[in-house]
């Protein structure tokens, strides 16, 4: 059995809560790794406003119970772990359209 060592990680930059049915959540395609760390999102003050380390439990665009009224840009940070043990992480930026 040969174990192939291949990840593959999609982060979209931006999404619409809507409840249009259609990119409603800030989702992640995960597929190679081992588990979920940490998923974080925070808003342009540093004030995290989610966490997850479930894979499948995605951010639907709300703040403190509230969904975001306006555009708005958010940075978040993902942490997985592969099957050899090690952390991979990503930052970035995803913006909510109105």
């Amino acid at each position: 059995i040969e174990i192939l060592n291949e990840q593959y990680l999609f982060i979209p930059n931006a999404f619409s809560p809507n409840d249009d049915g259609i990119n409603d959540e800030f989702e992640m395609v995960i597929d190679g790794f081992k588990r979920l760390v940490n998923f974080q999102i925070f808003d342009r003050w540093g004030t995290m406003v989610f966490q997850t380390d479930q894979i499948g439990n995605f951010w639907d665009g709300t703040v403190n119970g509230s969904v975001v009224e306006n555009s708005n840009l958010f940075n978040y940070q993902i942490i997985l772990e592969t099957y050899t043990g090690d952390n991979v992480t990503k930052k970035g930026f995803v913006t909510i359209v109105k």
